[in-house]
């Protein structure tokens, strides 16, 4: 599965997300690889259930040994969150691709959309998390990748090429 069209089966069954991670650096203007998506979901009852029905359909299987229905169980979320240090709830397609769902972004989902920029990528017009948003998730995950990120996001921002 290609990331456009995981994309746009998501924003065509009507999944509230905004794109974050690696691929929105991308969309920022930074020449990044990545090897799979992040996203960050409306954690509300109707776009979880939409959610599990889309990442069913599209034969996503969660990467740990959990149903993909655990999606939908806030408590056990914040029990994997508080307890393991999870932050994503990784699914593979069958082509190996990696789709990773947020649990517990470091930014609250409602600031994440509301800040989001619009990327057009095949053109088709999708939400990726704003700069201030990317630094801040990117300052708490604090990865040596994410060190990298930090100073491109920065150059973005003071209208700077970013690849330089």
């Amino acid at each position: 599965m290609k990331i456009a069209d995981l994309l746009t089966a998501l924003a065509d069954a009507e999944i509230d997300f905004v794109v974050v991670g690696g691929f929105a650096m991308q969309m920022h203007g930074f020449q990044r690889a990545t090897y799979d998506v992040d996203v960050a979901l409306a954690m509300n009852e109707n776009n979880l259930e939409q959610f599990v029905a889309f990442a069913s359909h599209h034969r996503l299987v969660p990467v740990i040994p959990e149903p993909l229905a655990s999606l939908k169980d806030a408590g056990k979320l914040d029990r994997w969150f508080r307890e393991k240090g999870m932050v994503a709830f990784a699914l593979r397609a069958p082509d190996d691709f990696v789709l990773d769902v947020l649990i517990r972004p470091v930014v609250d989902f409602a600031t994440l959309r509301a800040n989001a920029v619009q990327g057009s990528l095949h053109g088709r017009n999708f939400l990726f998390a704003g700069l201030d948003e990317m630094l801040e998730m990117k300052r708490v995950a604090a990865r040596p990748k994410d060190q990298i990120d930090i100073i491109a996001l920065n150059k973005i921002k003071q209208g700077e090429n970013p690849n330089d």
